[in-house]
């Protein structure tokens, strides 16, 4: 097939697990033999991506996608949402015009809602299928924002663009062949959202590492992994360290945390505390993990699937996450990790396998056999490939 792959941002390199998500799905649909042009914002068209070109035909679209709070003020009076306005480019039209107008192409794959109008502009100009993967309900998502914000500012800003979301997204998702959700959970709420809407679930995959154990454990060692420039990582990262971290730290005095990940994170660079090693980012995350005894995702918002989760369970890891951190992903608390989401039962949650060597070994070994199983890439681009054949033949889930 000829796929043209519309991106809200170059996916390299693999930094966060946004751009781990979209690099895979294209890498995978390649290495099937499928000829992908992929066309992507980006602030630099001279951007090292040689990673990405050997997977893809890339064209960057230079265009700047980062919060402005002006335009965030003034969006007040828009009836569409900042998060989906700022990546409304003029130039990106364009572009996808003159490329159609040059190519022929079977499908079109959209990653994002924030792209939805350039998927909906092919089909309806130019008659091309579309997919939409949706890594969000972005609806969910701003619900959830709202839900643990505290500044009444931002709750009533963002309460403003949910209500924008609820209107936008179902009409938007509509109008795609199929929308192609990372959870169930997620399919449940889009189709509550949009019961018209054709939809499909494919997870999110890792790299199943050759070699994987825990030898090189560090005792006492807590990795704490993410994209520290996304706001509700941070409020858990703080959630654990008022709420949790005391309580461990009173009967296991001991026990260490690092924080590492890309992203500035001022509140997080801030901490003074003894136990703490801000680490922020680094280029190979792999050492950590292998040195970390527990792994933990403390996150109370969001939607998707959390990538870095599947990656600590292809690495042996013994994971303790919220019910939030680990939505998605098919692991049962008590078999492949733990899950708390009161300070008490995740304090008690990390003691019980800080003091159990047993527990740790079974619940990695357990963790790594459902990866194998369930999200490896190569079984994700195959899922893909069998939804675009689907939508280009007029068929729907």
């Amino acid at each position: 097939m000829k796929i043209l792959q519309i991106c809200p941002r170059i996916p390299f390199p693999l930094h966060d697990g946004g751009a781990i998500g979209i690099f895979n799905i294209t890498k995978h649909l390649a290495l099937r033999g499928h000829q992908i042009t992929m066309l992507a914002f980006g602030k630099d068209e001279l951007a090292p991506v040689e990673g990405l070109r050997e997977y893809c035909d890339l064209s960057i679209v230079p265009h700047v996608t980062a919060t402005q709070p002006l335009a965030a003020i003034m969006n007040v009076v828009s009836r569409m949402p900042y998060t989906i306005s700022k990546y409304q480019a003029g130039k990106m039209f364009r572009q996808l015009g003159e490329i159609v107008a040059k190519s022929v192409f079977d499908i079109v794959h959209v990653d994002h809602l924030h792209m939805a109008s350039y998927g909906v502009f092919l089909k309806e100009r130019h008659g091309l299928p579309i997919v939409l993967r949706q890594h969000n309900v972005e609806a969910a998502v701003m619900e959830r924002f709202i839900r643990h914000q505290k500044s009444a500012w931002l709750r009533w800003y963002a309460q403003l663009q949910y209500r924008k979301l609820l209107r936008l997204e179902p009409n938007l998702c509509e109008q795609f062949d199929c929308c192609v959700m990372i959870t169930p959970e997620d399919r449940r709420r889009l189709q509550k959202m949009s019961p018209r809407a054709h939809t499909t679930v494919i997870p999110a995959g890792v790299d199943i590492p050759r070699s994987a154990g825990n030898v090189s454990e560090d005792p006492g060692n807590i990795l704490f992994l993410a994209s520290l420039d996304w706001p509700p990582n941070v409020d858990g990262f703080m959630w654990f360290y008022e709420n949790v971290l005391p309580l461990v730290q009173s009967e296991e005095p001991g026990v260490r945390v690092s924080i590492i990940g890309k992203g500035q994170a001022p509140r997080l660079q801030r901490l003074k505390h003894p136990n703490i090693r801000f680490i922020g980012f680094v280029n190979d995350v792999v050492p950590y993990l292998q040195a970390a005894q527990i792994c933990i995702v403390p996150l109370f918002a969001g939607g998707g699937m959390r990538i870095k989760i599947l990656e600590m369970l292809a690495h042996r890891k013994c994971v303790v996450s919220t019910s939030v951190g680990c939505e998605g992903i098919e692991a049962a608390n008590g078999r492949e990790l733990l899950i708390a989401d009161d300070p008490t039962n995740f304090a008690k949650a990390l003691l019980a396998v800080l003091r159990d060597p047993a527990l740790r070994l079974t619940l990695g070994r357990q963790a790594r056999q459902l990866v194998e199983m369930k999200y490896a890439w190569p079984q994700i681009g195959a899922a893909f490939e069998s939804v675009y054949s689907q939508c280009i033949l007029g068929q729907h889930d």
